[in-house]
């Protein structure tokens, strides 16, 4: 058994829920509609929705969450968070 497949045994069905701020990243929300396809997890992507649909191009995001970051409560922290990881 491969490493993924390992781990993919390890979380699905487990109902985890990954923030991405970066949702206006097409490798990120490609990264996240494969995700959510092989129902591994339910991705959160952060950013203006219009973006993230722009960003998903062919991509699909069924199973995706989208919060729109001039909505978002809380969304500047999480930007802060996210430039500390960088």
């Amino acid at each position: 058994m491969d490493i993924m497949t390992s781990l993919k045994n390890q979380i699905i069905g487990k109902n985890i829920r990954i923030v991405f701020p970066e949702g206006n990243e097409p490798r990120v929300v490609q990264a996240a509609s494969l995700l959510a396809r092989e129902n591994m997890l339910k991705p959160v992507l952060i950013g203006s929705i219009e973006e993230v649909q722009s960003a998903a191009g062919h991509y699909s995001l069924e199973g995706c969450e989208i919060i729109d970051s001039a909505c978002a409560h809380g969304f500047d922290r999480s930007s802060r968070f996210s430039a500390r990881r960088a």
